[in-house]
């Protein structure tokens, strides 16, 4: 599976949702419910990162960067919102150094905009139970699958500093054949 576009983003927030209640059900009467929360939430965020990059070598960079900054944040957060907080930032910072963006603001700013609006997103479609977490969950790739949409992948400007148009329409193309 590919996550490096829109349908895979998506496809893979389905999964995510999907598999979240099982997952819960058996794991919450060793770890709790919120426990089996924070593990599914580390572990998909672990995932999608690895599954951002193209061949095992990029997936285990996507991986072990990813592990950086959810591991720490699920040990030192103060709760939910700070593991999620460290999520959203290790597929951010993944997603990123594998997509090879050298527009630091521009990424900084779509990355930060995404985050607001998935979080208020999920609190939106959150709540006590399976199905309102799993759809939560379901919502939050959901908003991660617009950074495809809203250009977030663009490719590295040529040695003048120019995008190439051809490049551009090039990559587009091939995103768009690799869904079908």
């Amino acid at each position: 599976m590919n996550v490096r576009s829109f349908s895979g983003t998506l496809f893979f927030g389905i999964a995510a949702g999907v598999g979240f209640p099982g997952f819960s059900l058996l794991t919450a009467p060793v770890l709790g419910g919120a426990g089996a929360f924070q593990v599914w939430v580390a572990l998909g965020a672990i995932a999608y990162a690895a599954l951002l990059g193209i061949g095992w070598r990029e997936r285990i960079i996507g991986a072990f960067t990813a592990s950086a900054f959810v591991v720490p944040a699920a040990l030192l957060a103060d709760g939910i919102v700070g593991l999620i907080a460290g999520a959203a930032l290790a597929v951010a910072v993944a997603r990123s150094y594998l997509l090879g963006t050298d527009r630091i603001a521009r990424t900084i700013a779509i990355e930060t905009v995404l985050a607001v609006f998935g979080f208020a997103f999920v609190r939106s479609l959150g709540g006590a139970g399976l199905f309102p977490i799993a759809l939560a969950i379901w919502g939050w790739f959901l908003v991660q699958s617009l950074y495809f949409l809203i250009g977030g992948g663009l490719p590295r400007p040529t040695a003048s500093g120019d995008v190439d148009a051809f490049d551009l329409a090039h990559e587009r193309a091939n995103a768009i054949m690799e869904t079908d």
